[in-house]
């Protein structure tokens, strides 16, 4: 069956009402107090891409941004780097925006496996690697709208170590 965005939207904002949800947020963040889902809003509040947020009891808010896929492969992620409108020029996929949101939640729904990353940490991964995972594992495009970098999981999460450690220079 073919990507429709606006069908995968309407089974994730389904989805997004399943109880797994707190259980998920509260295996993450132990100190969560609230949870606000922005899923069942309009679809303009996608484009600014905050899901959902979390209030800890120190009174810091997290918002996180969640990508769903339906039928999972325990291989790689998929990172949207472009959107192909059907008029005009193509436009940053999710991994090149400068994204309003701490943390991106990959839920493979149907092994029921959740990845949580720190989003800053995880698009810092993809411009390091951009071109050579481009080159190497190409692109996937989903039903002409989307063009995405199949990564394989372990290639990413070497990338997101590596981008935790910085060599600092001698001084001089």
């Amino acid at each position: 069956m073919a990507y429709n965005f606006v069908d995968n939207l309407d089974k994730t904002k389904l989805y997004s009402k399943d109880p797994i949800w707190e259980k998920i947020y509260m295996e993450y963040f132990p100190t969560m107090v609230n949870m606000t889902n922005y899923n069942q809003q309009l679809v303009q509040h996608q484009y600014q891409c905050s899901d959902r947020s979390l209030d800890l009891d120190n009174g810091q808010r997290i918002t996180i941004e969640e990508k769903t896929r339906f039928k999972s492969n325990e291989d790689d992620f998929l990172l949207e780097y472009e959107v192909l409108p059907k008029k005009g020029s193509p436009t940053p996929g999710w991994i090149e925006k400068p994204l309003q949101c701490d943390y991106l939640v990959i839920h493979e729904a149907d092994v029921r496996k959740t990845y949580l990353f720190p989003f800053r940490f995880l698009q810092l991964a993809w411009f390091k690697n951009k071109s050579e995972w481009i080159s190497k594992y190409k692109t996937v495009c989903i039903r002409n709208d989307f063009n995405c970098c199949p990564v394989p999981k372990h290639v990413l999460f070497t990338a997101l170590y590596s981008c935790t450690i910085i060599n600092t220079p001698n001084e001089s």
